[in-house]
């Protein structure tokens, strides 16, 4: 049994490798997936949390899978907008008075 799974290991290219491995693991996400929304709608919460839940029990699934390259928090934490630049002031020798 492992001569002809290693003999079709051999065999294969590395893209139909990778797209092998893939297909189980997005096969195996989609049963975690299926199996977090049934179980979450059994305790009693909303289709939308169980959707929610469900959701992130699938991202950390391919993560730990390493199917999909994600950032640690790409999907949960949002990317910070770099603050604005104040106008630069005056020096108080070259100020206008205010006409009243």
């Amino acid at each position: 049994m492992e001569v002809l799974q290693m003999e079709v290991l051999q065999m294969m290219t590395p893209i139909e490798f990778w797209r092998a491995g893939f297909v189980f693991w997005t096969r195996a996400a989609e049963a975690q997936l299926e199996f977090a929304s049934r179980w979450i709608c059994a305790v009693g919460l909303s289709q939308r949390a169980a959707q929610t839940a469900a959701q992130k029990a699938t991202i950390e699934a391919l993560r730990a899978a390493s199917v999909v390259p994600l950032a640690p928090n790409a999907i949960s934490t949002p990317v910070p907008k770099r603050a604005a630049r104040k106008a630069p002031r005056l020096a108080a020798s070259r100020c206008r008075p205010t006409a009243h």
